[in-house]
């Protein structure tokens, strides 16, 4: 009677096969769970602090001009990180809040020893000093409203770095207005880490930055209505050759403007 059926080496071969075939798709599979996951989180946050934010001018019945630069969170507690974070919970709960004032405090602190944020180089590695470089940016105390960045805390695991601004409308507001942009002033520099002290840690894959319009609108960096506020005649978009380029197989400047590409294209990080 013939039977049917495997021997021990064939099926030892095929496992081995498997193993093989696995070992060399699971790490991009990993990836792009990770991007998916982290493009989501990035959307639901920019649509939470949006919200937030719109709501607070609504409710506060803030000025047509002003509209975040009249509500109290901004007019009364700029500087002072605890009344901030009270004023900002009346619309968005949050899980606490943090107070950085060195660029190596948000390196040990807030990610760890030695699991600061870093930026990401064009070819994904580490530069010499980017913890430091990012850190720098997240609290830096170079502003109108003396006191660093506001660490908020959000119930969903993402951290939002908030740098406040009090710049009022841009000299050139109606050129800009011209030109297409609808940005002429800021109310604050955001950048969100979606995941918090989760990896990787890296500007444009769980790290985004954005400039947060006094209207209470989040434009990213990279963008078109940021590039043409920050210097419409050197244009700083992400898919063009600029310090904020975010195109396949080239990110500059550690990846800035790869937020903009990741909102412009619906959400998604496919770089």
């Amino acid at each position: 009677m013939k039977k049917y059926g495997f021997t021990l080496a064939e099926v030892l071969i095929a496992l081995g096969i498997i193993g093989v075939v696995a070992s060399l798709t699971a790490p991009t599979f990993i990836s792009n769970i990770r991007n998916t996951t982290n493009a989501a989180r990035l959307s639901a946050t920019v649509s939470t602090l949006e919200n937030a934010f719109t709501t607070m001018i609504a409710k506060e019945d803030a000025d047509t001009e002003d509209l975040l630069f009249d509500t109290a969170a901004w007019r009364d507690h700029g500087s002072d990180k605890r009344a901030f974070a009270s004023a900002i919970s009346d619309y968005i709960t949050l899980e606490g809040f943090r107070e950085l004032s060195t660029s190596s405090a948000a390196v040990k602190n807030y990610y760890g020893a030695n699991k600061g944020p870093f930026l990401m180089n064009s070819n994904g590695s580490r530069g010499a000093n980017v913890d430091e470089t990012l850190a720098g940016y997240l609290v830096r105390t170079g502003n109108n409203l003396a006191g660093g960045n506001h660490v908020l805390l959000l119930k969903n695991g993402a951290v939002v770095f908030l740098l406040i601004n009090n710049q009022t409308e841009a000299g050139n507001a109606e050129a800009i207005r011209q030109r297409g942009g609808s940005l002429t002033s800021i109310a604050a520099d955001i950048w969100i880490d979606v995941n918090g002290t989760d990896a990787p840690n890296t500007l444009g894959r769980d790290i985004f930055a954005f400039y947060l319009g006094t209207n209470g609108k989040l434009y990213p960096l990279g963008g078109k209505d940021v590039q043409i506020l920050d210097d419409p005649n050197n244009p700083a978009l992400w898919n063009e050759s600029s310090g904020r380029d975010c195109r396949d197989g080239r990110i500059a400047n550690g990846g800035y403007g790869c937020t903009a590409r990741v909102v412009e294209e619906g959400y998604k990080i496919n770089y």
